[in-house]
């Protein structure tokens, strides 16, 4: 486990912080990392189009991400909690809750996307153009749901278990994995279209969850499943932690749904569609570094609150907002500088309506990043200390049960 007797010492704090935030970073990432290796090899193999069905497949995905974040934001906090006071045997509880929620929950959402692919691809705004495209990829992502969630989770306890390298092993093994096989699908099977992407992402999830989740089946192993250490009552608290974040969300992938429907409405040819899906797998890659800051200082001020430390707490803030802010400007300065270089990789003609307006919105995005940041350090901060209406944007109120 993280060492929790924690200083108030600036330099230990700030150290310990950075140990923490490449993780988070990487966590932040996984959700987008294999729609990039998909709207990339999808591109430049099947045209514009693939771009677009992957872009109309984000909601649905988002919908269980939004699960996810559920569950992996109240959960880190509870552990940081009760790690930050002593008391291991809860820790060992909230993981155990958290796999069987997450599995439970991701094995309804693999069963949907098998048995109602095309009632969802219509859903999600698919055309006569890309609708038999939308419903195999619907299939083919199916097969990696439980994975894909369920290694998030896991990566997150790697993390507060301070073994983050098993985590950099497992994301280049799931990103090597992926990109083989999109390859090997567009090239050897390339009849398979689009759905064979799809597979090939799934299988990249197998591998990533049982690289990072190996660990928690070994006799060393401080966190394990058991059924009878189960918290099942603090259900209700862990989604109350964890709903904020969700909810932003939930309403995005409503919010993306409707604007998919509208400009395929408007433009048929659904390029515009697939340049907002190029630039959306694009800004995870930029977005992740502020809230990657903002997650590594949910779990270090938790752990701090848990220790009821805080002097150590106001020097966790303002490593965030010194240091954290640099970086942050400098994803702007990047995101900016290479919106055109980012946007060829996935339309390699710059003349193109695509690659330029792929590159006109990274030059906007790039604009709100710091603003974006600002939001989730604050929003992150009053989580972890469980001022769950200040999360909302109202009055906080501490948490009851923290």
């Amino acid at each position: 486990m993280i060492n929790t007797a924690l200083r108030s010492d600036g330099r230990f704090l700030s150290g310990m912080f950075f140990r923490v935030l490449p993780a988070q970073i990487i966590l932040l990432l996984l959700t987008g990392i294999n729609n990039i290796v998909d709207g990339l090899v999808g591109s430049n193999f099947f045209g514009p189009t693939a771009a677009g069905v992957i872009g109309l497949y984000s909601p649905f995905q988002t919908i269980w991400i939004w699960i996810g974040i559920v569950l992996l934001v109240g959960s880190q906090v509870r552990c940081a909690r009760y790690m930050g006071a002593g008391k291991l045997q809860k820790t060992k509880g909230i993981f155990s809750l958290n796999i069987t929620l997450t599995v439970a929950i991701m094995s309804v959402a693999t069963v949907l996307s098998f048995t109602l692919a095309s009632p969802i691809a219509a859903t999600l705004g698919a055309s006569p153009v890309n609708a038999d495209d939308l419903t195999g990829y619907i299939v083919g992502r199916g097969i990696g749901l439980i994975p894909m969630i369920l290694a998030s989770q896991l990566v997150a306890f790697l993390s507060l278990e301070g073994k983050d390298k098993i985590n950099y092993f497992a994301t280049g093994a799931m990103i090597v994995v992926n990109i083989g096989l999109d390859l090997l699908f567009a090239t050897s099977f390339r009849d398979m279209g689009i759905a064979g992407l799809g597979i090939a992402t799934s299988i990249s999830q197998w591998v990533y969850m049982i690289a990072a989740g190996w660990v928690f089946l070994t006799p060393k192993a401080s966190l394990y499943f058991s059924f009878k250490n189960i918290l099942w009552k603090e259900t209700w608290g862990l989604l109350k932690i964890g709903f904020p974040n969700a909810l932003a969300l939930f309403l995005l992938a409503v919010r993306n749904n409707i604007f998919n429907k509208l400009l395929g409405t408007y433009d048929p040819t659904m390029i515009s569609v697939a340049a907002i899906a190029s630039y959306t797998m694009l800004s995870l890659v930029f977005e992740s570094f502020g809230k990657g800051i903002a997650a590594a200082g949910r779990i270090m001020t938790s752990l701090c609150y848990g220790e009821e430390d805080g002097r150590s707490i106001t020097k966790v803030i303002k490593t965030i907002f010194s240091k954290g802010t640099l970086i942050v400007l400098a994803a702007c300065a990047a995101a900016f500088l290479l919106a055109d270089a980012a946007a060829g990789l996935f339309y390699a003609d710059p003349a193109s309506q695509a690659h330029q307006l792929t590159a006109m919105a990274m030059r906007y995005g790039s604009a709100v990043l710091l603003l974006q940041a600002v939001y989730y350090f604050f929003h992150d901060y009053f989580q972890s200390i469980g001022r769950r209406r200040a999360v909302h944007a109202d009055r906080g109120i501490n948490d009851p049960a923290g």
